[in-house]
């Protein structure tokens, strides 16, 4: 319950919680070691109330490439290079085209205060 500020699913564009829905989302990781971290996942959710939402299904693919800086000023800080193709299987014409394509860019700092 946090708002997608950190999750596995809402990587997949999706918050995956609709009325009734039942869905699963699997990630597979793999950190090289030298900095290195690789990772796809893969979720699909059904059962929601496609009357009241638009669509019955939904399924996401993703996958994020990212290096972590291992030494320097910057130690510890990730790029990422994270994308995210989401379908819906809508039911309403209002719904058409709400499918989702994202590719992103991110870079993360960490920092302290004190």
């Amino acid at each position: 319950m946090n708002n997608g500020s950190w999750s596995q699913f809402w990587d997949a564009l999706s918050d995956w919680n609709q009325s009734g829905e039942v869905s699963m989302y699997n990630r597979l990781s793999f950190n090289a070691g030298n900095g290195w971290n690789y990772y796809m996942g893969v979720g699909y959710g059904s059962g929601m109330d496609s009357a009241k939402v638009g669509y019955s299904s939904e399924a996401a693919v993703n996958g994020t490439v990212g290096y972590t800086l291992q030494q320097g000023t910057l130690k510890g800080s990730v790029v990422q290079l994270h994308s995210t193709w989401l379908t819906r299987d809508e039911v309403k014409s209002a719904t058409a085209g709400k499918d989702e394509t994202d590719v992103r860019l991110q870079v993360i700092i960490p920092y302290t205060v004190f």
